[in-house]
């Protein structure tokens, strides 16, 4: 994945797959650890902004993403999503959530990488 991205997380369900929006996603002995952009909501919010996937982890060709399975079935596809493309799609609420946290990172003047590393210390996934 690019390191510059964000990224849609397509999540297997019963009923097929269902989207949602991933601030950061890094990789971790078990599987990978996604962010959800809403963690930084000064309210505090409702559940965790930060979930879990265990299985094996594969690449995807080129920097498209990667994919976690268990048992030999797909649980999720991670993709990368840039600002720009997160601001293309808009209208979709992964867009929109995506969107809102750039202008989150540029009102803090913070680039995507240091608040990467910053978050990644805090859940405590840099050892």
């Amino acid at each position: 994945m690019k390191p510059d991205s964000f990224a849609i997380i397509n999540l297997s369900t019963v009923d097929g797959f269902v989207a949602r929006p991933a601030a950061f996603v890094f990789k971790t002995a078990e599987g990978i650890a996604r962010v959800e952009p809403g963690y930084n909501d000064p309210y505090g919010s409702t559940r965790p902004a930060d979930h879990y996937l265990t299985g094996s982890v594969i690449q995807l060709p080129g920097d498209l993403g990667l994919s976690v399975e268990r048992h030999g079935k797909v649980i999720a596809t991670v993709i990368s999503w840039t600002s720009e493309r997160a601001r293309e799609d808009a209208e979709s609420s992964c867009g929109r959530a995506l969107c809102d946290f750039g202008d989150y990172l540029i009102e803090q003047s913070v680039t995507l990488d240091e608040e990467r590393q910053r978050v990644e210390i805090q859940l405590g996934l840099n050892t």
